[in-house]
C-alpha cells in the first residue's frame, strides 16, 4: 500500500496540516492511532477491512490530484 499511503500523506501535508482544524484532526490522530493500529496489526481479517475501508478515500483523493 506504499502508493496509497503517499496519497494519504500528501492530503495531511498539504491539506490537513495548512488549517488549525485539520491541525487538531491530525494531532487526534497521532494521540489514537497507535493502540488502534496495534490491534489491527494482529488480524488479517482486521488489516482487510482497513484496507477496504480506505480505498474509497484514497481513489476520492487520487481524483483530486493527491
Amino acid at each position: 500500500m506504499a502508493s496509497e499511503l503517499d496519497v494519504l500523506r500528501a492530503f495531511r501535508d498539504t491539506r490537513l496540516e495548512t488549517d488549525p482544524i485539520g491541525r487538531g484532526l491530525v494531532e487526534l490522530y497521532y494521540r489514537t492511532a497507535p493502540p488502534i493500529a496495534d490491534a489491527i496489526s494482529l488480524s488479517e481479517k482486521a488489516r482487510a477491512l482497513t484496507r477496504k475501508g480506505l480505498n474509497p478515500i484514497v481513489r476520492a483523493l487520487k481524483k483530486r490530484g493527491y
